[in-house]
This record gives structure tokens, C-alpha cells and sequence, in this order.
């Protein structure tokens, strides 16, 4: 009778596909869920206006059950020019996902952020 003889190569080899299939049978392997990615959605509101946002505009109804899609309003002021990340929920867990929703004020006109000024409040010498 032959002996069978296990390199260390092969034992790695054969937990790492253990393991992948371990994520696959037990559904860990869900993008949704993958903590290496961070996705990010874009939307747009004007200021007192509550932003239309539904699951429908950024996942596919053939992969996912898009009734489960929740999205986290409650840090958000869209009464307040700015940007705000909302957290995407998915049948109440949350997600690797956000949507980066910028309020804009009257005319579309863009807010102005603390890393750069706009030609009005530019400084002259």
C-alpha cells in the first residue's frame, strides 16, 4: 500500500479552498457585505426638499430582493446646503454601500467647502 505524502504547499492550497467554499455555502461571499469594498452612490436634492432615493436606481431587482433595500436618513439635513452620506441597509443589516447626497441651494449653485473658497470670497491683494 502506498503512502499518501501532504506537502505544505498542498495543506495551504487545500484550506484555502476550504474556505472559499465555506464563504460560498454559507453566503458570506455577498458583495453587499464584503468589508475590502466601500461602494458609493450619488444623488442630488435641492435645500427642503426630502431626496428620492429608491433601491431601484442602483441594484438590480434579478440579484436582489429590492423591498429589503432601507436607506439611513436620520444624519441627513437636506435643509442644509452640503453633502451627507446616507448608510444602505439591506433587510436591516447594513452594507458596504452609502449614497453620497449633495443639497444643493437655489439655481443648482454648488456649496462651497472648507478646503478651497469660491471667486467670491477670494482674497486680492
Amino acid at each position: 500500500m502506498k503512502k499518501i505524502h501532504i506537502t505544505l504547499f498542498s495543506a495551504i492550497v487545500l484550506v484555502i479552498i476550504l474556505a472559499a467554499l465555506y464563504g460560498n455555502l454559507t453566503g458570506k461571499n455577498d458583495p453587499l457585505f464584503d468589508q475590502g469594498t466601500k461602494t458609493t452612490f450619488y444623488a442630488e436634492t435641492e435645500v427642503g426638499k426630502e431626496p428620492d432615493i429608491r433601491a431601484e436606481n442602483y441594484f438590480s431587482e434579478e440579484e436582489y430582493d429590492l423591498s429589503k433595500f432601507t436607506f439611513d436618513l436620520s444624519s441627513c439635513n437636506w435643509e442644509q446646503e452640503g453633502i451627507c452620506q446616507i448608510p444602505v441597509l439591506y433587510d436591516g443589516k447594513e452594507t458596504n454601500c452609502v449614497v453620497s447626497l449633495e443639497v444643493m441651494g437655489t439655481a443648482g449653485r454648488i456649496p462651497e467647502t472648507k478646503a478651497g473658497m469660491n471667486e467670491d470670497t477670494a482674497i486680492t491683494n
